[in-house]
C-alpha cells in the first residue's frame, strides 16, 4: 500500500470517528441544551461551528500528516494528536455548556434568555422550576420585587448590574401567572415596530399549524446576540414558535 493511500485511510477513519462523537454532541447542544431558536438568539451557532469545525479538522489532518505504517513513533504521535483533539473538544464543550440558556424568563413585558453562568439555581424558591440536562431552557415568570429590595435592584441595574430577571428567587410558574402575563403581550396587527414584517413572519410560521394569526399573541425575546419575538397561543399562553423580527 503506497503512502498516500495509507494517509487517506488514516484520515478517513479518524474523521469518521470524530464526526460521530462531535456530531452527536452537536445535536445534543442544538436540540436539547439550547433548542434551535434560542441557539439563534444567543449566537451559539457561530461559536459551535468555529469550535467543533476546527476540532473536527484538527485531529484527522494531523493524523494524515504523521501517519506511516512502520513508523517507530507512530503510537506516540497519534496519542499526542488525540490528546490535543480531546482537549480542544472538552474546551469547546465546556464553553457551550457553561453558557447554556437555563431560563427563558418573562420579565415585565418580554422574554429574556438567561444563561446558566448568570444565575444560581440554589436561589430558586420553587425547585421544580430548575432546568435539567435534558429539559432545555425553562420558561418562567419573574415576579417583580417590592420595597427596598426593588429599589436596590433598580439602582444596580441602572449602573450595569443585574436586573430582577437575573435573580432566581423571583422566578415563578409561567402557566400559573397567565393572568399577569396576558395584558403585557402584543397583538400581531398592533405591534409598535416592523408591523408588516412581523405579520408576514407570523403567517409564515403558522402556515403548517392549526393556528391562525387571530389565535396568537406576541412577546419580544431578548438574547445575548439577537432579538426576536415568541408566537404565543391566546388560550394557554404556550409558546408556538419564534420569529426573527424585533417588535418593540
Amino acid at each position: 500500500m503506497n503512502l498516500a493511500k495509507q494517509k487517506l485511510i488514516a484520515f478517513s477513519l479518524h474523521f469518521s470517528a470524530s464526526l460521530l462523537v462531535i456530531g452527536l454532541f452537536f445535536l445534543y447542544v442544538i436540540y436539547v441544551l439550547y433548542t434551535p431558536d434560542i441557539m439563534r438568539f444567543e449566537g451559539g451557532y457561530e461559536i459551535a461551528v468555529i469550535i467543533f469545525g476546527v476540532d473536527l479538522v484538527l485531529g484527522p489532518v494531523l493524523t494524515a500528516i504523521v501517519f506511516r505504517i512502520g513508523k517507530p513513533t507512530l503510537k506516540l504521535d497519534i496519542a499526542v494528536i488525540l490528546l490535543l483533539q480531546i482537549s480542544a473538544f472538552l474546551y469547546g464543550a465546556y464553553t457551550l455548556y457553561a453558557q447554556r440558556p437555563s431560563y427563558l424568563a418573562f420579565a415585565v413585558d418580554h422574554f429574556e434568555v438567561i444563561p446558566a453562568s448568570l444565575v444560581d439555581d440554589a436561589e430558586l424558591k420553587d425547585s421544580s422550576l430548575a432546568p435539567t440536562h435534558f429539559s432545555g431552557p425553562r420558561v418562567v415568570y419573574v415576579e417583580p420585587p417590592s420595597g427596598e429590595r426593588a429599589n436596590k435592584i433598580t439602582f444596580e441595574a441602572l449602573y450595569g448590574g443585574k436586573d430582577m430577571q437575573h435573580y432566581p428567587e423571583f422566578y415563578r410558574s409561567y402557566s400559573a401567572h397567565a393572568d399577569r402575563i396576558r395584558p403585557k403581550l402584543f397583538v400581531p396587527n398592533e405591534v409598535t415596530k416592523n408591523w408588516e414584517e412581523a405579520v408576514r413572519a407570523v403567517e409564515e410560521a403558522l402556515a403548517n399549524s392549526p393556528y391562525q394569526i387571530n389565535d396568537v399573541l406576541l412577546a419580544p425575546v431578548k438574547g445575548f446576540r439577537g432579538e426576536g419575538a415568541a408566537i404565543i397561543s391566546k388560550t394557554d399562553l404556550g409558546i408556538i414558535a419564534y420569529i426573527d423580527v424585533v417588535i418593540w
